[in-house]
């Protein structure tokens, strides 16, 4: 099947040639499992670690992940997320590897008012030469001005992705969302 996938797409590169047919076969995948319904659980750093992500050859790996309005894990009737759930939509991200550090720190005088100057750091391939983190157990519970990203991009049906930076979560630890200050709403199905 892949031969003919490949031959399929002549004069992409072999990289785009398999994020495609990864693409399908998680479609595929999707189509099989339509009526399999099944509990969601919050993506975090470390299973992207260790599920969706090829150290050696420093790509991502697709990841059909369910966002959306959700409360403290549950939906509007407090019913645990799952695959079915109305509130959640089914995507497929890529992640990128990198890190994006972003904080700021305040130029004026309390009197008059917060004014930050902005910073922004970028960490290549963070995910292939870092263990764990970015927050690290000390810094559990303790508020900060220091936001971390994942880069990455949304794969589409159209085979137009479309870049990324989903925010990594101080609490809960380490976990995705696209803004950590309303939710956590970036979930998986365990891929255990």
């Amino acid at each position: 099947m892949w031969n003919k996938f490949r031959s399929k797409h002549k004069g992409k590169s072999l990289k785009e040639i398999s994020v495609l047919y990864q693409l399908q076969k998680s479609k595929e995948d999707t189509r099989k499992d339509d009526f399999k319904e099944e509990k969601l659980i919050p993506l975090t750093v470390d299973h992207i670690r260790e599920y969706y992500w090829d150290k050696s050859k420093n790509e991502g790996k697709i990841i059909t992940i369910y966002t959306g309005q959700t409360y403290d894990g549950k939906d509007i009737n407090g019913k645990i997320l799952t695959t079915n759930s109305e509130e959640v939509e089914k995507q497929h991200f890529v992640p990128g590897g990198h890190l994006i550090k972003k904080w700021g720190e305040s130029i004026t005088p309390a009197t008059i008012g917060p004014i930050l100057e902005q910073y922004t750091e970028v960490i290549k391939n963070w995910l292939s030469n870092s263990i764990s983190g970015p927050y690290k157990s000390k810094d559990k519970g303790k508020g900060s001005n220091i936001f971390y990203y994942l880069t990455g991009y949304y794969k589409s049906e159209d085979d137009k992705d479309r870049y990324t930076e989903l925010q990594i979560c101080s609490g809960p630890f380490n976990v995705l969302s696209t803004d950590c200050l309303d939710e956590v709403n970036v979930y998986i199905t365990d891929p255990k």
